[in-house]
């Protein structure tokens, strides 16, 4: 193909460009020259045209492949950077999946843990109180397995508390079924929602962030459950501060609780 000059280019060139044996206007009288000083003239004017237009021909090829070269290193420059990219995403995501799953299995095991921390008169009087039209439509969407294995077929007016407490022992205290006992918490606070919410009214009296409480002094828990115990059922009090973990210690459960057995 053609090299296409930049006309700016050559303009610039040639301005540039001293021509040989240009005469002054005064020179030339009666506007008459020599033949042969002319032609001397007019064959160096034209190299010097020759010589600028070989420049601008050169000077135009360098831009131009200056100009090729730019896109090229650009696309290099962003393809480095999307390989880099594409590189850490598998192992930001496994590094997510990872915390994820160990968030999981602390949840499912802090669960367990408190369930089987009742005495079998207070797990008892939990079961009671979990919503089974709440209750099973989660546990079907949730865990299926464990629905259709005890409670198919079985309408939630026909499923009595014995029977949801056999289930529960067999498949969270034996089988570690950590999913089972979270969803079993979620719904005795959904029902027992006053005492939850007021145990959790209670709590952020002491730090509006309640994960971020790491122990709740015997001084600081006395007010809060002397509040609670005006107007809630202690047993349910004591349920409701062992299945939700509140940070208090074991000796002060064990001294405000003592009559709950």
């Amino acid at each position: 193909m053609a090299e296409v000059l930049d006309p700016n280019v050559v303009s610039q060139t040639l301005a540039a460009a001293t021509l040989p044996g240009e005469l002054p206007p005064e020179a030339s009288v009666g506007g008459a020259r020599e033949t042969a000083g002319s032609q001397v003239i007019d064959a160096e004017i034209d190299d010097v045209i020759d010589d600028a237009i070989d420049d601008a021909v050169g000077k135009t090829k360098a831009a131009a492949k200056k100009q090729a070269a730019m896109p090229k290193a650009e696309t290099a420059k962003a393809e480095t950077a999307k390989a880099a990219t594409a590189k850490s995403k598998p192992a930001k995501a496994g590094a997510e999946a990872a915390a994820a799953t160990e968030d999981k299995n602390t949840d499912d095991k802090d669960a367990i843990d408190a369930l089987q921390s009742l005495p079998d008169k207070m797990f008892a009087r939990l079961c009671r109180r979990v919503p089974l039209r709440t209750f099973l439509p989660e546990l079907e969407r949730l865990d299926r397995a464990v629905f259709y294995r005890y409670f198919k077929g079985y309408r939630p007016g026909k499923i009595d508390a014995v029977h949801l407490e056999r289930v529960l022992r067999k498949e969270i205290f034996t089988g570690h079924n950590g999913l089972l006992a979270q969803l079993v918490i979620y719904n005795w606070d959904e029902a027992e929602w006053r005492l939850y919410g007021a145990l959790q009214k209670q709590v952020k009296t002491i730090n509006e962030d309640v994960e971020a409480i790491e122990s709740i002094s015997d001084e600081q828990a006395n007010p809060i459950m002397d509040a609670l115990e005006a107007e809630f059922d202690k047993r349910d009090m004591f349920i409701a501060t062992i299945i939700n973990g509140v940070r208090v210690s074991k000796a002060y459960v064990a001294a405000r609780f003592a009559d709950v057995k």
